[in-house]
């Protein structure tokens, strides 16, 4: 028999009389193409991409390229962390709760 439990609260889900929410999140890297610049330019192009991969540290451009595609994660939840979710899906309410003493 599967096990489940909330990944935001960490309790057990028993499936046989509670429900189980599944949150899936999908993020994906956007890149804005650059304005076009004028024909005029006469910059070698392909010599600054020799430069910049010649300057490239190899591990580093691995890392990188890795970070592309896009990013899946899939979440476990209780009908009261799923309720909660719903209402301020990114946290933002959270954030705001911070109360610092005056001392």
């Amino acid at each position: 028999m599967l096990h489940y439990s909330c990944d935001r609260c960490q309790c057990m889900i028993d499936v046989d009389r509670e429900s189980r929410y599944v949150v899936r999140i999908e993020i994906d890297w956007v890149l804005e193409p650059e304005p076009i610049e004028s024909c005029e330019d006469d910059r070698d192009y392909l010599e600054e991409i020799d430069q910049s991969l010649a300057a490239e540290d190899p591990n580093q451009a691995q890392e990188s390229y890795q970070h592309q595609g896009p990013l899946r994660r899939c979440y476990d939840l209780c009908k009261k962390c799923y309720q909660q979710f719903l209402r301020d899906p990114l946290a933002v309410d959270n954030a705001r709760h911070f109360d610092f003493s005056s001392n």
